[in-house]
């Protein structure tokens, strides 16, 4: 669903990767390359704000290697 949000605002301009790798292995749900700039998206469903706190930990996994 949010891919199809998101496709007329990139429309070919930038390039978009879904569950991409990382170098360690671990997979992301979307990431934008967008005019030289990575952006992560991960995807979660509302599940309380300790669900939420994992998510952000995990946001932050991937930007610490």
């Amino acid at each position: 669903m949010f891919l199809f949000y998101l496709k007329p605002i990139i429309n070919g301009t930038v390039n978009y990767y879904i569950e991409a790798q990382t170098r360690d292995q671990i997979r992301t749900d979307v990431i934008i390359d967008y005019f030289g700039w990575q952006y992560i998206i991960e995807l979660k469903i509302w599940r309380g704000d300790r669900y939420n706190q994992e998510g952000e930990k995990q946001i932050c996994e991937y930007l610490d290697y």
